[in-house]
């Protein structure tokens, strides 16, 4: 009962008084919303911007990147082709030097086995 007689009324008393006292603020909404557009349309725009340059340059260094390791890796095989054809006459002189001296040895010895 208190609700109904104290209360209800005081809250619409209450509601009118907020509501007279906010409709001057709410004229001032469409020059709240032009000061939050003026704010976030720019850094709306900034951030696609930022997105779209780190985007790119992170492309553009995968690209470098995997075309340098490309280039490294065509470096290490010229490299490699070039010390084994270095190589290859050595190892075949080594080789020749070897089977020469293996040659010149004496043959060991055979003793015939007799049976008694």
């Amino acid at each position: 009962m208190l609700k109904f007689l104290i209360l209800f009324p005081l809250a619409v008393v209450g509601c009118a008084v907020g509501a007279a006292l906010l409709l001057p603020l709410l004229a001032l909404a469409p020059l709240l919303l032009l000061v939050a557009l003026a704010i976030a349309l720019p850094l709306l725009i900034l951030r696609v911007l930022l997105g779209l340059v780190f985007g790119i340059g992170g492309l553009i260094i995968g690209a470098l990147g995997i075309g340098l390791a490309i280039a490294g890796a065509m470096l290490v095989l010229a490299l490699g082709v070039v010390t084994a054809h270095l190589l290859l006459p050595l190892l075949v002189i080594l080789g020749l030097v070897w089977l020469i001296r293996r040659a010149a040895r004496p043959a060991p010895l055979q003793l015939e086995h007799r049976p008694s």
